[in-house]
């Protein structure tokens, strides 16, 4: 199935015609191994997807893109990867929900200096609160509306954990 994808991504990227940058493409495997193209551009993925595929994968797609610019050779994988090298990584967005996705009856004030993340996540996973990308403490929590996309985020964290299925518990957590 990943190889599908593969497949369909680089035939949305060679169809613009795309040279020397980054391409994000979004894809939706369906029944029967069937693609749906969502979207592609000439990006890099947004939120901290360069940083989740180096610490997953050990490619720093920011540093090889400007490495092509620069006409300096790249060390690029031939294929989609399809099994890290490092730890597992994701972007988790603090947003008024419970694991579930069901909204919170109350908003409390964002303190995210207040929380003991060791307690949350399992040992030897970190949790780091992206400041940049995150509203400040004491701001208001913002309220969970299923149609308000990004306005929905207090912030982004970065989460690294041992292995996936770790990761996978730790982002509910």
């Amino acid at each position: 199935a990943q190889r599908v994808v593969e497949a369909a991504a680089r035939q949305a990227v060679e169809a613009l015609g795309l040279g020397t940058c980054g391409t994000h493409t979004e894809l939706k495997l369906q029944r029967g191994r069937r693609v749906c193209l969502l979207e592609t551009a000439a990006r890099l993925a947004g939120a901290l997807v360069p940083r989740e595929v180096e610490v997953s994968y050990g490619v720093d797609l920011v540093g090889e893109l400007t490495k092509a610019l620069l006409g300096q050779p790249v060390r690029l994988p031939d294929r989609m990867l399809t099994r890290g090298v490092g730890r597992a990584a994701a972007t988790v967005a603090l947003i008024a929900t419970d694991a579930h996705g069901n909204p919170w009856r109350r908003l409390p004030t964002l303190r995210t200096a207040a929380v003991d993340w060791s307690r949350l996540v399992s040992p030897g996973s970190t949790v780091e609160v992206v400041a940049s990308m995150s509203s400040p403490d004491g701001a208001p929590m913002p309220r969970y509306d299923a149609a308000a996309g990004v306005l929905n985020f207090a912030g982004l964290a970065f989460l690294e954990a041992d292995d996936p299925a770790t990761l996978v518990r730790d982002t509910h957590a």
